[in-house]
């Protein structure tokens, strides 16, 4: 017996930068307002209708859009409800060709692994590893099985029960960002903007920068006060110098 696995290519699905995503422009997306994924088939199983209800419960906050890459048997249905309900913070976009996939789920702040309750107990959606792969958040509404382990333990995301609308749309995000003690309940589709949590303060993402010699690009200057982190994606030998001594704020004792 061989079993063989969900997969990505992850030399061809890889993260691309908000600002070098060509989506933005071709679809007259807002690179600053955040983006809620969907990608796929627009069917009953996918129980889509919930990214609907979930964009009619936020439509008065300006800052979230929903863009939804898909065809399928609902797809006439979503565009009677978007147009009927008045939806402006929802997009329904054409299913883009797989070289694209990168840009679709780099396009999200957080991608969307959804299913109709009942119909997901055994199944592990092969998006979950494409979304991971462009270095995306899950945010899952799904039966409960593989797919609950997986994000819950490694901390890649949300996971709400399927068909649970409260959950997708509040949850307690000490669930999912350590270190966040007293944020309690609050919007889940406001915790994820791009944000991590250091000494109880969340931090959103403002820049990224890609460090390749191959492209002449050897390194980067940090503000004074701002938080960074570093994600190595190749063996490399990283130099980190600053102006000034370690800790003077107090947080750094040695």
């Amino acid at each position: 017996v061989v079993v063989v696995y969900n997969w990505v290519d992850s030399d061809a699905v890889v993260p691309i930068a908000k600002e070098e995503n060509p989506l933005f422009e071709e679809f007259g997306l807002n690179r600053e307002k955040f983006h809620v994924v969907y990608a796929g088939n627009l069917g009953n199983a996918q129980n889509i209708n919930i990214v609907v209800d979930a964009a009619a419960r936020l439509r008065d906050n300006e800052n979230v859009e929903f863009v939804v890459f898909g065809s399928g048997g609902l797809e006439s249905d979503l565009r009677a409800r978007i147009e009927t309900e008045g939806l402006k913070n929802l997009r329904l976009l054409p299913l883009q060709p797989v070289e694209r996939v990168k840009y679709v789920y780099s396009l999200g702040d957080v991608c969307l692994v959804s299913c109709k309750e009942g119909l997901g107990g055994s199944a592990m959606p092969s998006k979950t590893w494409s979304i991971l792969s462009c270095g995306r958040p899950v945010l899952a509404n799904f039966d409960e099985g593989e797919l609950q382990m997986i994000l819950t333990k490694n901390q890649l995301g949300v996971f709400t029960k399927a068909g649970d609308l409260e959950g997708l749309i509040y949850e307690d995000v000490d669930d999912v960002l350590s270190g966040a003690d007293g944020m309690g309940q609050e919007p889940l589709l406001a915790s994820l903007k791009g944000e991590d949590v250091a000494g109880g303060r969340r931090l959103r993402e403002v820049k990224r920068v890609l460090l390749d010699s191959a492209a002449g690009c050897y390194g980067c200057v940090v503000p004074k006060g701002a938080w960074h982190t570093v994600e190595v994606l190749a063996p490399s030998v990283i130099y980190e110098a600053k102006d000034g001594k370690y800790g003077e704020d107090g947080s750094e004792p040695w």
